[in-house]
């Protein structure tokens, strides 16, 4: 629903690809009105329209703001120590190995260790 546009009505037993519409069709003045009350009796456009308003004055205002400060991504940026998380070259991967097992192994000291 959309208070500016046209109403549309359809008979979908007939008419399954909505090419037809019914709602400026006297006969149908009936039903049409009183989808109309049954749709005004549940929502209220209106208080739709308000709450939209003030949802996009608060996104303005939040624009507004992180517009005059440093950018920050708004999808998920896990702050982690990356040192902690790769192998990294020339690092002894025996534990970094053993933190990866699930479940978690302590390591053991492997029979000829490489030189530190």
């Amino acid at each position: 629903y959309c208070e500016t546009d046209p109403a549309l009505l359809f008979d979908l037993a007939t008419d399954p690809d909505e090419l037809n519409n019914l709602a400026g069709h006297q006969i149908h003045a009936a039903t049409l009105a009183d989808m109309h009350d049954e749709m005004l009796r549940v929502w209220d456009p209106q208080q739709y329209r308000r709450d939209a308003l003030a949802s996009q004055k608060r996104q303005w205002f939040i624009h507004r703001v992180l517009s005059k400060t440093a950018p920050s991504p708004w999808d998920f940026q896990p702050f982690i120590n990356a040192k902690a998380q790769y192998v990294r070259s020339g690092a002894n991967t025996t534990f970094v190995k053993g933190q990866a097992r699930l479940p978690y192994v302590m390591p053991v000291q492997p029979d000829k260790p490489r030189p530190s």
